[in-house]
């Protein structure tokens, strides 16, 4: 899988993630210390001036002059303006795990995890979704689910060659909870390409413990699109 790549003023930024998720990459869960006890709609950041003020840290300390130097202080630079705009600690730290410059925008509570939906830097596109749980694990959506190994998911695949998982159709999941934890299902498009036709669509459903720890990802169901839009 190619990766792009984010301009910002002439200066070009690689980045880790690609907003539409496709297959070679997977969710990568991570315990974020600034996110233990979870997330609320505190921590939205409203700021219209976020996007700005991240084309402005990358042209003060750009790759070609800082190198390997050069991420942490991009990020340094937007969590001080953050903070000067009043950005929760929590808000500043969702900041810094994202791969690119994301301002959370809203959140939804769902118990032991809640669901951001952030403003975010891609280079093909605006916004993303997350889980975080009251562990402080957070699990990028923007990475397709790890549904490999499923076989119904592994058919599907074998009859639609080039077909993978996209993240351009999510949405606020229903409530659903369990034993005290969590069941969140998402449903992601199922398509060659950005701008192909929806093949089908997968629905998942991503877990978390009374703890908010996270368990794992299933597919629930696999469906072919009747028509192309």
């Amino acid at each position: 899988m190619s990766y792009p790549k984010l301009t910002a003023g002439g200066v070009i930024v690689s980045i880790v993630f690609a907003f539409a998720v496709c297959a070679g990459g997977a969710e990568k869960p991570v315990v974020v210390p600034g996110l233990v006890g979870g997330t609320s709609s505190a921590d939205v950041f409203g700021n219209h001036g976020f996007f700005g003020a991240a084309r402005a840290c990358f042209q003060r300390y750009p790759f070609s002059e800082f190198q390997a130097g050069a991420g942490a202080r991009q990020k340094n630079c937007l969590a001080d303006y953050m903070k000067r705009g009043g950005a929760t600690p929590r808000a500043i730290a969702f900041m810094r795990a994202a791969p690119v410059p994301a301002a959370i925008a809203a959140v939804r509570n769902y118990g032991a995890a809640a669901v951001v939906y952030a403003r975010m830097m891609w280079a093909d596109g605006s916004d993303g979704w997350a889980i975080v749980g009251r562990s402080g694990v957070m699990v990028p959506l923007w990475l397709p689910p790890a549904i490999d190994h499923d076989p119904a998911y592994r058919a599907f695949v074998a009859g639609h060659p080039g077909v993978s998982l996209w993240s351009d159709a999510l949405a606020w999941p229903p409530s659903a909870s369990a034993t005290g934890g969590a069941q969140l299902v998402f449903v992601f498009s199922l398509k060659v390409c950005h701008a192909c036709a929806r093949l089908g669509a997968a629905t998942v459903v991503y877990s978390f413990n009374r703890d908010g720890r996270y368990q794992g990802v299933r597919l629930k169901r696999i469906e072919a699109s009747s028509a192309t839009p």
